[in-house]
Parts: C-alpha cells; sequence; structure tokens
C-alpha cells in the first residue's frame, strides 16, 4: 500500500482515495465524479482532470462540510446536547443548549465517520480546519492547520471574545444571545497555541480574554496579551477568584448559573466583574511637566545598575526616539550586548510612550501582510512618525535565510521611504512616506551577519560584557529586585514615557560648532574605509572587483543627526566634546570587526609590526589576519614596508598605516597633534 505524502492527509482523513504520485503531483479518486483523474500538488491545490472539480485545501473541506450538513439529522445532535449539558464542576446541575446553538455554528453528525465535525471558518467564510468530535476529544484535520473559530463573525466588529475551545465559544454565544449582545466570539485550539498569522485578526479591536483557570490558561492569556498589545484598541481578560478550582472554564460557570435559575443578566453582569483590563494599546498622552535627563537618569539608577555606558546608551536611545521630528534621514540603532547585559531591560522601558510601536520580534508578514480585509493590518504604515522598538531582533538572525532576506528586504526600502509589495491572491501593498526610527536589542551574533548592516543604514551601540567582581555586582543585584519586576517596570516606563512627551522646536536646535564638524568629517570617512567590504570569489583568493568605500554622506548625517538630538537630551544648545565621544564611540562600534582590530594595533605599535607580532597582539588567527590585511591594502589603508637596516636574508615585510589614515585619525583627535587610539 502506498504511503499517504503528508500534503495528501488533510484529504485522506476526509475520505479521498489515494492511488500514486504522478509528475510531482499524487493521484487520486475525484469525490464528485469519481474518476480516478483528480490531482493534488504540494501546495494542496486539487484539479480532477474530467469533470473541473477544483482548488485548494478551504474549498475542499468546505465541499466536504456541506455535503455533511445535506446529509446531518437532528437527532445526534440532541444527543450532543445533552451531553455537553454537564459540568464535572457542578454534579447534579445541567444546562442544555438549543439545538439551534449548534446548527448556527455548522456543527454536523457524519454517519460515515460516526463522529461529530465542527467547522473552523475563515474570515471569509470557508473552512480552515474541520474539526472532529468522539464525545471524548476534539481532535484537528490530521496534515491540516490549526485554525481560530468563528472567524467569519469579525467583520465589521469593534469587540470581541476569544475563549479557549468550541463549547466555551458556544455557551458564551448563547448567553450573551440572551442579553442581546452581539459581540462576535472567536475561540483558539488551544491555550499555549497562538499563531503570529492570526494578529492581524484582532487589529483595532477590543478584546476580551476568557481563557480556562489552569497554567495552560494562564500562560495561554499572557502570550496572546504580549501579542495582541502592538495592534488591538484595547485589552482585557479574566481573572478567576483564588477560590475557582484548577480548570475550570467559561462553560463552567454558565452551567454552574443559568443552570441553577440565576437569571441571564445576573450571570453575565457577574462573569464581566471577573475581566480585569489591560493597558491600551494607545497610551494616554502626559501634558505635564517634563522630568530632566538627570531625573530620568536617577529613577533608572533606582532600579538598575547603571555605568557610564549605559547611561550614554540610554541618552542615544532618547535621542532616537525624539530624532523623528527632524525630517532626514532616519536613525535606526542596534544595541548590542550579551544576554542580561541590560539591553532588553532599557528597551522595554520605552514601550508606554506615544512615540514608540514596541514588538518582541519582526516577521515578514507582520511587516507587510497581504490578508484580504478592509483595514490593512501591516506593521510598516503604523510605524510612520514613531520609533520601532524591536526588544529581540536576534531572533531574525535565526530565522530561514528566506524569510531574512524578506525582512531586510522590506527594512532597506522602509528606510528610504517606499515599500512596494504584491501578492499571488492580487493584494498591492505600497507605502510612501513610510520613515520611522529603530531601536533594535541584539547580541553580538549580529557581528557574524553581512545582510543585517542592510547597506550601511544601522548604526551600532555595544554594550560591554560584564567581567569578574563587575559580574557579580551585577547578579547579586538582579537577585534583589526578585518580586519588584513590576514595580520597576512602572517607574522606568512612566519616567520615560514623560520625558518623551516633551515638543521638539525645530527652530532652536542644538548646534554643531565648526571645529567638531571638521573632527566628524574625518571621522566618517575613516570609518567608511574601516567598515567596507572587499568581495572576493567563492575560493575567497580573487577579488571580485576593486572595491570602493562609501562616500560617507549618510553616515555624516545619521553621527551629526544624532549628536543634536543627544544635545537636545541633555539640555544643551550645541555639541561638546562629551557627545562627540558618544558618536566616535558608535562609529567605531558600527566598523566593529578585524579591520579596526588591525588599525588599532599597528599604531599602537608606533605604525610598524610584522604579521606573525601582529597576530600574537591581535589574538587573530595568522591566516585570518593575512587575507585582512590584504584587504585594508587593497582599501588602500595599510600599506607594507620592508624591514630597514637588514643585511642578511630574505627582507621581512612590515606592516604600516598609510599616511591619509593617519592624516585621519590626527584629525579626529580633540587636541592638536595629539594621537588618540579608539576602543575596540
Amino acid at each position: 500500500m502506498n504511503e499517504i505524502p503528508q500534503q495528501l492527509k488533510p484529504f485522506t482523513y476526509h475520505g479521498i482515495k489515494y492511488i500514486k504520485e504522478v509528475n510531482k503531483n499524487y493521484l487520486c479518486h475525484c469525490p464528485e465524479c469519481g474518476k480516478q483523474k483528480l490531482y493534488i500538488n504540494n501546495e494542496q491545490l486539487y484539479d480532477c482532470k474530467v469533470c473541473g472539480f477544483k482548488g485548494n485545501l478551504q474549498t475542499f473541506l468546505s465541499y466536504i462540510h456541506t455535503n455533511m450538513l445535506n446529509d446531518s439529522a437532528i437527532a445526534p445532535l440532541k444527543r450532543l446536547a445533552i451531553h455537553r449539558s454537564k459540568s464535572s464542576r457542578h454534579e447534579g446541575i445541567s444546562y442544555k443548549l438549543p439545538i439551534k446553538s449548534y446548527t448556527n455554528a455548522g456543527v454536523v453528525f457524519s454517519q460515515e465517520h460516526s463522529r461529530y465535525f465542527i467547522p473552523c471558518k475563515s474570515y471569509n467564510g470557508l473552512v480552515n480546519d474541520l474539526r472532529s468530535y468522539d464525545l471524548k476529544a476534539v481532535i484537528a484535520t490530521a496534515g491540516g492547520k490549526l485554525a481560530l473559530g468563528g472567524l467569519e463573525t469579525l467583520k465589521d466588529a469593534k469587540s470581541v471574545f476569544l475563549c479557549e475551545g468550541e463549547w466555551d465559544a458556544l455557551y458564551l454565544r448563547h448567553l450573551l444571545k440572551l442579553n442581546n449582545n452581539k459581540t462576535p466570539v472567536v475561540y483558539s485550539p488551544g491555550a499555549t497555541v497562538f499563531k503570529d498569522e492570526w494578529i492581524a485578526y484582532f487589529k483595532d479591536k477590543s478584546v476580551t480574554i476568557l481563557y480556562d483557570n489552569d497554567q495552560a490558561g494562564n500562560t495561554g492569556t499572557a502570550k496572546v496579551l504580549e501579542k495582541l498589545k502592538p495592534v488591538a484598541k484595547s485589552l482585557a481578560y479574566i481573572k478567576w477568584l483564588p477560590d475557582t478550582p484548577s480548570g475550570y472554564d467559561v462553560r463552567d460557570y454558565i452551567i454552574g448559573t443559568l443552570g441553577n435559575g440565576i437569571p441571564h443578566e445576573k450571570a453575565l453582569e457577574s462573569l464581566l466583574e471577573l475581566v480585569t483590563k489591560e493597558m491600551s494599546s494607545t497610551p494616554e498622552v502626559y501634558d505635564g511637566p517634563i522630568p530632566t535627563i538627570n531625573d530620568v537618569i536617577s529613577t533608572f539608577k533606582a532600579h538598575m545598575l547603571l555605568n557610564d555606558e549605559l547611561i550614554d546608551a540610554l541618552k542615544v536611545c532618547l535621542a532616537v526616539a525624539l530624532s523623528n521630528e527632524m525630517k532626514s534621514d532616519p536613525l535606526w540603532m542596534y544595541i548590542v550586548g550579551p544576554p542580561g547585559g541590560g539591553k532588553t531591560l532599557l528597551l522595554s522601558s520605552f514601550q508606554s510612550s506615544n512615540r514608540t510601536k514596541f514588538l518582541s520580534t519582526l516577521t515578514p508578514h507582520s511587516l507587510v501582510s497581504g490578508w484580504q480585509a478592509n483595514n490593512d493590518p501591516s506593521l510598516i504604515p503604523q510605524l510612520t512618525g514613531k520609533t520601532l522598538i524591536a526588544k529581540d531582533f536576534t531572533e531574525i538572525l535565526t530565522m530561514p535565510d528566506m524569510a531574512q532576506d524578506e525582512i531586510f528586504s522590506t527594512l532597506r526600502g522602509a528606510y528610504d521611504g517606499h515599500v512596494q509589495k504584491p501578492y499571488g491572491n492580487g493584494v498591492v501593498r505600497e507605502y510612501k512616506d513610510c520613515y520611522f526610527s529603530m531601536l533594535a536589542g541584539v547580541t553580538y551574533a549580529i557581528n557574524g551577519s553581512s545582510k543585517a548592516s542592510l547597506g550601511e543604514r544601522f548604526l551600532k551601540y555595544k554594550l560591554s560584557q560584564a567581567t569578574g567582581q563587575e559580574s557579580d555586582t551585577v547578579i547579586a543585584h538582579v537577585l534583589s529586585g526578585i518580586g519588584k519586576e513590576k514595580q520597576r517596570e512602572d517607574a522606568l516606563q512612566g519616567i520615560v514615557a514623560k520625558f518623551l512627551s516633551q515638543k521638539v522646536d525645530l527652530e532652536k536646535l542644538p548646534i554643531i560648532p565648526q571645529a567638531l564638524q571638521s573632527r566628524l568629517i574625518a571621522l566618517v570617512q575613516l570609518i567608511a574605509i574601516l567598515r567596507a567590504q572587499v568581495s572576493r570569489d567563492w575560493k575567497g583568493d580573487e577579488l571580485s572587483y576593486r572595491p570602493t568605500p562609501e562616500t560617507g554622506t549618510r553616515l555624516a548625517k545619521q553621527l551629526a543627526k544624532l549628536g543634536m538630538m543627544v544635545a537636545l537630551v541633555e539640555g544643551k544648545s550645541q555639541v561638546d566634546d562629551s557627545i562627540f565621544k558618544i558618536l566616535e564611540k558608535i562609529a567605531y562600534d558600527t566598523a566593529h570587526g578585524f579591520h579596526l582590530d588591525i588599525v588599532k594595533h599597528i599604531i599602537e605599535n608606533n605604525n610598524y609590526v610584522n604579521r606573525k607580532d601582529l597576530s600574537k597582539k591581535t589574538e587573530i588567527p595568522i591566516a585570518t589576519l593575512s587575507r585582512r590585511i590584504d584587504d585594508l591594502i587593497v582599501l588602500k589603508a595599510l600599506r607594507f614596508k620592508d624591514e630597514e637596516n637588514r643585511k642578511r636574508g630574505r627582507p621581512v615585510k612590515y606592516v604600516e598605516v598609510s599616511p591619509f589614515i593617519l592624516n585621519l585619525w590626527a584629525r579626529i583627535a580633540p587636541l592638536p597633534g595629539k594621537k588618540r587610539v579608539p576602543k575596540a
């Protein structure tokens, strides 16, 4: 007997007979004409060459469900209503739903399979999943995708209840109907399942989550709250009373109230009294006094360990969030650091501000959605004029290459202000002038990704790894804060939201003095060379083409804009040496890599060192070092120099920094004639 391919299982589960594979398609019996001419491909598209029966998995499941409805009888539904009317939480009490509650939901009994089937319909009314029930357990269609139920009721809805499972949904719909409440009810296939592709259905809606009273329900509620917070108008969830039995659910509650003769008005009122409001996804506007940067730093110091590096990182993040007021190239910044280094706490403190859009991660479909709906659920148009806070950008670096490419392609277009993306269903998304700034938390893994720089659109601020006594202090501080997380979260988010509520006067922006402009130009030229990429053939030997470093105009505008905004954050009228020091750090962090390490160590050794000694000092393997030196020579940043006054043997090749690079370094230095080596 032929083994059933995975793509065919939803079809064979519902009676399709598989014959054999033909030219990468699967030949089957057609349920419509009975001929052996139904072909199904790997995308689950089917086509009968005899009768023209064709479609996709949705249309097939809808076809099967329609046939079941035509053959369905009322008697089995009466048995189901009696079976579901009892609750183990309320002995001796029952409440039977009207048969119409089941028929309205499309519940049918199949004589052929001797079990019940419940359709999970799509937004457009087609069947996404046909779940079976044998009076013991509900099972999804084999080989199909888990789906939300009740999506067809969401059109034009402003509010929605989200339940755990179909039985809770059926009972809640009945209670709402008794109270003339037309709020739709959607149900998940389980508490712990909530796919990213479902988020768009709840955009701009007031969502109330009514999951079961158990650990799975609590975990699922937290997951849904986190995923829907960026898109929902408001969120609320049920908070069961402390003495409520574990596993208690909405159906148990309704059986216990209506089955005890409690009026339906009181039953619904008491249920909604258990609902706790979650923070609105649109924070309230603050119109009180604006705290100073010292007020912000003091609040942070009260709740987390802040060294000078983290204080500067905080200033930079505040500057990026305020920078959208300046109509120029947006600022996109990676906050790079080890896990537990403080970047997540820092970025999370920005999520209550009206200036920001906070996300745990990004997916291709969340950025630009091809979903057909009256309202575009895509993230890109929601970001215009705001700062996207992506607290864990590292997750993107672990995605398949195709998903990464799609995300980075979309972001590249967004940075330049224009995104256009067509879909196979006829939907075309196009966004113009969609400028926004970005703060993204990421680990050191970013240094190994050539894609993530997006053509040098991102700047980097690197946080150091705590070691030794400093590490002990950090861990001890974290332990002392256990149980105070909510208090810390409220304090940090509150002070940041207040600070960012200030208005930016574009007529009174801080200036960059002429002397610092000259140093900035030299810094930009240096970084443009140090972060240039040298492309070679697949063996890594031959140059693909002669590399040409960027002109640095984009980097110059980014650093100048950032410097002005940091000065604004600090309450200064112009960029000074302390702010320029921050810009230097960001510039060198952005150019982080072997090129910077090599040039730095050569200058430290009086611009005269051979490869062997340089390999020891930089701890870069000699083979890797040699290739990087070759690259820097091609970029005209280094040059070879023979050992002087050697009387015997073959001259040793020494490496020195080119006069052009040395000149740039001298121009960057804060005092004339003073050489200062940046921290790598």
